[in-house]
């Protein structure tokens, strides 16, 4: 998969590997819960889908707009998809929140996660703008404007970004919150499911946070 290396060609390998080993156990503890949410995900792309959707997307360099090299993906990213292909909400009979990770957060395609980056570098001069970057790239998203996003370019390469909207009616005065990389989330996602935090209640899947305070308030 493409995507830059690490100085010493190791440290993108291992966190690579330990996103696939908390993807996996994320599984297992959705698949022990009976949480529906496995049911609702995609198969995952081929690497050869994954480049060949990747290799549309454009940084927008200023003042060109829509124009610059492919953005290429940190490779624990580019597993999130082969893992698989976001989820599927087409499924009206589906239980409230059974689609959605913590904080109701949906985990996208990655056909429409292009479409959502391309959008977001057509509508935004990257110029003097210092809550959005041509190197985020959208992994989940919320229907009123948040989005949960991976750096994949710089020194924060493979880190996450929860870029939330402050006034969510002039869609303005975005907050960012930040976290080290994809596994750290899959891995706090299966703690709030085998403690329990994240459990069905009322008919609605739902979550509590306060059992870990140094979580993000994403979670």
């Amino acid at each position: 998969m493409s995507g830059a290396t690490a100085s010493d060609g190791t440290a993108l390998s291992n966190e690579a590997d330990r996103f696939s080993a908390a993807s996996e156990q994320f599984e297992a503890a959705l698949a022990a819960r009976n949480h529906p949410l496995g049911r609702f995900l995609r198969p995952g792309l081929s690497v050869e889908r994954i480049e060949s959707l990747m290799a549309t997307t454009h940084r927008g360099t200023p003042p060109a707009g829509a124009s610059g090299p492919p953005l290429r993906l940190p490779e624990a990213a580019a597993r999130l998809w082969s893992w698989h292909d976001g989820v599927d909400t087409t499924d009206l009979t589906r239980v409230p929140g059974s689609e959605q990770l913590p904080g109701g957060l949906v985990f996208l395609p990655l056909e429409l996660a292009v479409q959502n980056y391309q959008a977001s570098v057509a509508d935004f001069p990257w110029t003097d703008l210092d809550d959005m970057s041509p190197d985020w790239f959208p992994i989940a998203t919320m229907g009123h404007g948040d989005q949960l996003l991976v750096d994949c370019a710089g020194t924060a390469q493979g880190q996450l970004i929860y870029r939330k909207l402050g006034d969510y009616n002039t869609q303005e005065d975005f907050e960012r919150e930040n976290l080290p990389s994809i596994a750290h989330a899959f891995e706090a996602w299966t703690r709030l499911l085998v403690s329990g935090d994240w459990a069905l209640d009322g008919g609605t899947w739902t979550y509590t946070r306060e059992w870990q305070p140094e979580l993000p308030s994403w979670y």
